[in-house]
């Protein structure tokens, strides 16, 4: 059975900002599969998206291979990732087949469209996967969903709750991600050390080592709770 499923905008974004979790997930035996939405093939300043494409699919295969992972290509393109219907369908039927417990993708607060739509999609999709009623085939599927950090998904993002990561699930993680190439800084922004860095600043803020942070959907947040209940 699987466990969890990380969907990115992107090939890259489910490892970053979810790839400590799933390391460390793996090492006590669960199952975690990578869903990317689309490539990420626009991003390179000087490859053409074809060259960049098959570039990423490449690392990304061995991303996962390193983590332990299984992965999932969606046929979507860069940039052109659109909120309907079908794409709803398409993911909600990738959920009811592999099945996850828990569902971690992007908070719509972004600053990056692929992202938003991401969030927006995964959210409606999970919903149909649960509801048996849909006739999208297969079985309903219920998942807790939540929201990882994403250094371009940052606006009203919450810390609600702390993923400790082992050393060695820390290294395991690091060591993959580097296989892509934008991530050790190759298309500008220093992944590598954000992500990094990051993990121990949030390791330290949980009296730990590394973490990694989860956000809440709405209605699962505490004081939420305590107010419907005093209802």
């Amino acid at each position: 059975m699987v466990h969890i499923a990380v969907i990115g905008a992107h090939a890259g974004d489910a490892e970053l900002m979810a790839g400590g979790i799933a390391a460390e997930a793996i090492s006590q035996g669960l199952e975690v599969y990578f869903i990317h939405m689309t490539l990420g093939e626009k991003g390179h300043p000087t490859l053409s998206p074809k060259e960049y494409g098959e570039q990423k699919r490449k690392e990304a295969l061995l991303v996962a291979e390193k983590i332990e992972a299984k992965v999932i290509f969606m046929p979507y393109k860069d940039g052109e990732l659109y909120y309907n219907e079908r794409t709803i369908i398409e993911i909600a039927k990738v959920l009811r087949e592999i099945r996850p417990k828990v569902v971690i993708t992007h908070w719509r607060g972004s600053l990056h469209k692929d992202h938003t739509i991401t969030h927006d999609i995964v959210r409606d999709a999970v919903f149909y996967a649960a509801i048996k009623w849909f006739d999208i085939g297969g079985k309903e599927n219920f998942s807790r969903i939540y929201y990882a950090e994403n250094w371009e998904d940052s606006h009203e993002f919450q810390k609600d709750i702390y993923i400790s990561i082992s050393p060695e699930s820390y290294k395991k993680w690091i060591s993959a991600v580097k296989n892509y190439a934008f991530v050790r800084g190759e298309t500008g922004f220093p992944y590598d050390e954000y992500y990094s860095n990051l993990a121990r600043i949030r390791g330290i803020e949980s009296y730990t080592l590394y973490a990694q942070v989860l956000m809440k959907p709405w209605y699962a947040k505490k004081e939420i709770i305590k107010k419907i209940e005093k209802l």
